[in-house]
Order: C-alpha cells, then structure tokens, then sequence
C-alpha cells in the first residue's frame, strides 16, 4: 500500500489595515499638543464650579469699612446723647434760678404786707403796690385810701419776717409760693406789741425787666 500524502493546514489569510481608514481612526496625538490652549474651549458649567468652590485670594477689604461705620454711629450716638444732657442740665439750671427769684420776690411781697407804720403809711403801702401786677396791683389802688386812713387812725407799727417760703405749684408761666410770716403788732389799743403768723400763698408772674410780681394773695388759715 502506498502511504497518504500530507495535507497541509489551510492558509488563514489575515485581514491586512487599510492604510486609508487606519490613518483616520487613530488621533494624531502630534497634532492634539500642536493646538492652541488659548483657544480650547471650556467645558460647560466648568467656570462656574470654579467660582464656586474656589476660596477668595484673600480678606474681603468690607469689615474695616463695617468697623469704621460703627465706631461713626457710636461717635455720633455719644455727640447727640452729650448735647441732650447738655440741653437738660441748662433747662434745670434755668428752671432752679426761676424758681429761686420766684420765692426771693415772694419772700418780699409777704414782707411788706406784714410791715407798715402809721407814721410811714402811704409809703409802705406804695411799696406793696410797686410789687403787684394784674388783678392785685388793682386791689392794692383800690384799698390805698382806706387802708392809710386806718393805720394812722389806730397807729399801728407792724415789723414781719419770713419764716419759711417755697414753690408748690408752677403752671401757665406762673410760680406759687408759699410764705409763712411771722409779725410783732402793735396799736393804740393792745398797747405792748403782740405775735401774730399769717399763712399766705403768692402767685408770682414774670416781667419782661426779669423782675417777679404779685399777681395774686390769699391767706391760708
């Protein structure tokens, strides 16, 4: 018999790149270095993960102005409260030399009701209208004759000294003082003098001059 021949393997034929399409399809990484980063565009939204996860450079220049702006409140603040004290403490002080030439002009009208001498009566009597205004300016003009004539017919010397005296009521640009007079009277009839306390109230009124007169008197008992 005579022996089989070898056959021999099948030829595989392998698939050989096109040179046209193996070009194309592989990057020219040559090419991608070549190109201008200026002029690569950015991914979107990749500018704004930027601003905001990236941290300021540096301290933000608005707290020295935020400081500068209270310590100009806290100035201005202490100006205004400075001024209103001011303001206040004149207003007092005004107010306590009112009420002090009030009682001094008080002080004087009580004593010059309380003192009179049949010998120096039309005198006295004027002085106490010289310190009256309005209403009690009237009344003393009107009393004048009558009361002259009865201190000299019953010759009577009266000396009176403030005791105490002080504000009880200011309202309508007029001060209330209250006096309280002590007197030593004498007259034809008693003889020796005697001490007498009179009670009253005076109701002072500002003059343009700055002087304090006697609008009104009422004697308390």
């Amino acid at each position: 018999m005579t022996a089989p021949k070898a056959v021999p393997p099948p030829e595989v034929a392998l698939d050989e790149p096109d040179p046209d399409t193996s070009s194309a399809s592989e990057p020219d990484i040559a090419a991608e270095d070549r190109e201008d980063p200026d002029t690569t565009e950015p991914e979107l939204g990749s500018d704004l993960n930027d601003d905001e996860t990236t941290p300021s450079a540096g301290p933000k220049p608005a707290r020295p102005k935020v400081m500068a702006a209270v310590l100009a409140i806290l100035l201005l603040a202490g100006v205004v409260a400075s001024v209103t004290l001011g303001n206040e403490w004149r207003d007092d002080r005004e107010r306590s030399k009112s009420r002090t030439a009030a009682v001094s002009a008080a002080r004087d009208v009580a004593v010059a009701l309380a003192t009179i001498n049949f010998k120096t009566a039309a005198d006295d009597i004027a002085r106490v209208s010289d310190l009256a205004t309005g209403a009690f300016a009237e009344e003393v003009a009107t009393n004048l004759d009558g009361q002259t004539q009865m201190v000299k017919k019953f010759k009577v010397v009266s000396t009176g000294k403030v005791i105490e005296a002080g504000v009880v009521s200011e309202k309508g640009g007029l001060t209330t003082v209250a006096v309280a007079v002590a007197s030593t009277v004498k007259n034809s009839k008693t003889g020796k003098g005697e001490e007498r306390w009179y009670r009253m109230t005076i109701e002072m009124k500002p003059q343009d001059d700055g002087r304090w007169l006697a609008s009104k008197v009422e004697f308390v008992q």
